[in-house]
């Protein structure tokens, strides 16, 4: 019996801790036992792989089982592992299969640049991903996808296609996007004291009544540049952004850096790039209550945002808030008319505050009382 590999029809899913690889094989059985040896991803074990049948009978069923897998010779951990596998079969015959497991030895990052012109009104999108193949094994053709998220996923990560990319050992870059046409971009001021930083991926809210406002939040609000996202940016994996500016003899000139697609920013519809302190126009979050019932199964905590502007003219903000208490929460109120959910614990406000004034934003959240293993009232 021999096992002939189809690598243009490999398929390989990137996720952040590892990658899923299906290695489609044709198999000739000419009993209904078979023994055939295979190359798989370095540190591999023989015991993780499983057959997925592209074959099934018409009732569904499989008719590939793997028996007996064992590692044939020695492997050091940076080259590929022989294996060899013993197959039963309902009857000989030809059979199309995937190898399928799991590999830390397929890394990846993603990198983009928005390029815009001195009119600073539009921008256009591109980005790569590098990719790293320490498996020992060549991917020809193989059909690969990323996704924003851990093997196990935690967030809301959709798998984005690149195509049919071919792999050999080291580094791949390939294209994740080049979009075809700019977007629409502006200046705009950020306020976001607290990031992502104290963001906890719990169901259960934490209690600590100084989470968030001990010590007191920085003033500090960011001139930046507000990006518009299309269709193009759908599922992009998160990473750096380079801005730079095109000149008119074609130079580029930097003018700032950031990071964007986050997991905090996957809903949003726009990009956010700081390029520096907003002069004149600062921020203050103070929170104005906060009750835990444990007879309704609940905590709810009220917060107050205040923009100054000392300038002469109007600013538009955007005023990033996070729910990091729990990943469970609601909004009860929320007094800017403009506040839309940015991700999992992100929102956002966008206010216009008039020159030589002040504004208050205010808004509630509630936090289920959730128990242990995750049943929320």
């Amino acid at each position: 019996m021999a096992a002939s590999a189809a690598p243009d029809r490999d398929e390989i899913t990137l996720y952040r801790d590892h990658a899923q690889v299906a290695q489609h094989i044709v198999i000739d059985v000419q009993a209904t036992t078979a023994t055939l040896r295979v190359a798989v991803a370095a540190g591999t074990p023989p015991q993780d792989l499983s057959l997925v049948d592209r074959s099934r009978d018409a009732s569904g069923r499989d008719n590939l089982t793997i028996v007996q897998a064992h590692e044939v010779g020695h492997s050091d951990g940076t080259g590929p592992v022989l294996v060899e596998l013993t197959i039963v079969a309902p009857h000989a015959g030809h059979f199309v299969a995937q190898l399928a497991y799991a590999t830390s030895k397929l890394r990846w990052q993603a990198g983009y640049q928005m390029t815009t012109t001195p009119a600073h009104d539009a921008a256009t999108l591109h980005g790569a991903l590098d990719i790293t193949n320490a498996t020992g094994v060549i991917f020809q053709g193989a059909r690969v996808h990323v996704v924003d998220s851990d093997l196990v996923p935690a967030s809301g990560a959709r798998p984005r296609t690149l195509g049919t990319v071919d792999l050999a050992a080291g580094d791949t870059r390939v294209t994740l996007v080049d979009a075809p046409a700019p977007t629409r971009m502006r200046p705009i001021l950020v306020y976001d004291p607290i990031g992502t930083k104290l963001d906890t991926k719990t169901t259960t809210p934490v209690r600590d009544l100084g989470l968030g406002v001990v010590p007191s939040p920085p003033t500090r609000v960011d001139e930046a540049f507000q990006i518009d996202r299309d269709d193009t940016s759908a599922n992009l994996p998160a990473g750096p952004v380079r801005l730079v500016e095109r000149q008119p003899d074609g130079s580029l000139v930097l003018l700032a850096t950031g990071r964007i697609f986050e997991d905090a920013t996957r809903k949003s519809s726009v990009d956010l790039i700081p390029i520096g302190t907003a002069a004149g126009v600062t921020g203050h979050r103070e929170r104005r209550d906060i009750s835990i019932d444990e007879t309704r199964h609940r905590m709810t905590e009220e917060l107050v945002i205040t923009i100054e502007n000392a300038r002469e003219k109007p600013v538009s903000v955007v005023v990033r808030e996070h729910l990091y208490r729990s990943l469970n929460w609601t909004l009860a109120y929320y007094s800017a008319p403009r506040t839309q959910q940015e991700g999992s614990q992100q929102i956002s406000m966008h206010v216009d505050v008039p020159a030589k004034q002040s504004l208050k934003l205010l808004y509630v959240a509630v936090y289920p009382l959730c128990s242990d293993d995750g049943k929320c009232p």
